[in-house]
């Protein structure tokens, strides 16, 4: 949507000031039931212990499922971008946490990784799969245009919490601009060979050893805004693709006019163009959920760092939902997959997936 690239130049100041924050004490998230607690129990890598000793706060919304996370950055994935493996861990494996943001991409910012130390993953470097008697199901994830990988990295690790392995392909950050020369990124065909080159390494014989075997005929694909819609509009084409999610992006091209055909989940944020209202519609097998006090970026993990921002947060245009957006995103999400790929059922409808989620709005409204 073009709402990013408006958002997106604010988003090098925000992170800076978040970075200034994170010298100061967490903002108090423990009166919302539906928001992380910043003392969270260890995970193990098959349920967590009531008793376990408590971690470091951090402002990203927390793992939901039971298994440890591990991750990989993942080289050579697709051109003009970078790529970072996620999936189900053997708990105490790996070697360290690794930082919201790499090095180079906080640089680009004006800001170092150590000073965005309160930003904690739940996540380890290059752990040891956990063992599965069954190949798990595969998720190609993207950000929105012009908006790094890394505003999504708490739907990453939750999705590899509960069982899937999480491909996130990150462009490099500018590469998007409409004044870049090669720009070849920013186009839809861009962004769908990006989206391809992460299929063709979940279904291809190195992801195994990284993240345990990936069944290549569960296989989703999805993201934030335009990601979302791009996912959308490959799906028509390419056969791999099992299941789609998109987070508030309006489609396009052929998308608007041929219904997709398989199991496809829409979370309305900031509210769909009539011509994707009218395109999802038509599908029969795609279900829409609406969030109530959202806008565009409040199904990325900007609202639960937000609280950090302080006046800079009203300039990123972030609605009332705060970081249930986030939250229930992920959930969503979550439970589509879970039903479409790990279950093998048909898509749920909207009812069923925000039974007891936070900051729906009323359905019929």
């Amino acid at each position: 949507m073009t709402a990013n690239r408006t958002v997106a130049a604010l988003l090098a100041t925000a992170i800076g000031l978040l970075a200034a924050a994170c010298d100061e004490p967490s903002p108090d998230r423990a009166a919302d039931p539906d928001q992380s607690s910043t003392t969270v129990p260890t995970l193990t890598a098959t349920t967590a212990s009531a008793s376990a000793p408590s971690v470091a706060g951090s402002l990203l919304a927390e793992p939901t499922g039971p298994a440890a996370v591990g991750v990989r950055d993942v080289p050579s994935v697709s051109p003009g971008a970078t790529a970072r493996l996620w999936y189900p861990a053997l708990a105490g494996t790996g070697t360290t946490e690794p930082p919201y943001v790499s090095a180079a991409t906080a640089a680009s910012v004006g800001v170092t990784v150590d000073q965005l130390r309160q930003v904690r993953l739940r996540a380890t470097l290059d752990a040891t799969p956990a063992p599965t008697a069954t190949p798990r199901p595969g998720v190609a994830l993207m950000p929105g245009l012009g908006t790094p990988m890394a505003l999504s990295t708490a739907l990453a690790q939750d999705l590899a919490s509960n069982g899937f392995v999480v491909l996130a392909v990150d462009p490099t950050l500018g590469s998007e601009e409409p004044d870049q020369p090669g720009r070849h990124d920013a186009e839809p065909a861009g962004r769908q060979d990006q989206f391809r080159r992460a299929l063709d390494f979940l279904t291809g014989p190195n992801v195994a050893a990284l993240a345990g075997p990936v069944d290549a005929g569960r296989i989703a694909a999805g993201g934030h805004s335009i990601a979302g819609a791009d996912a959308v509009q490959l799906s028509l084409t390419d056969s791999r693709i099992a299941a789609v999610f998109d987070l508030d992006g309006w489609l396009h091209g052929p998308a608007l006019t041929t219904p997709v055909e398989v199991p496809a989940l829409f979370v309305e944020a900031s509210g769909f163009d009539p011509p994707t209202t009218a395109a999802i519609g038509r599908s029969t097998r795609a279900v829409t959920v609406e969030l109530s006090g959202a806008t565009h970026f409040d199904v990325t993990d900007l609202p639960c760092l937000a609280p950090a921002l302080g006046p800079m947060a009203a300039s990123l245009g972030l609605g009332t939902i705060g970081c249930t957006g986030s939250t229930t995103s992920n959930a969503l999400v979550a439970r589509f997959l879970r039903a479409v790929l790990h279950d093998g059922a048909p898509a749920p409808d909207a009812t069923d997936l925000a039974r007891g989620l936070a900051g729906i709005r009323p359905l019929g409204d």
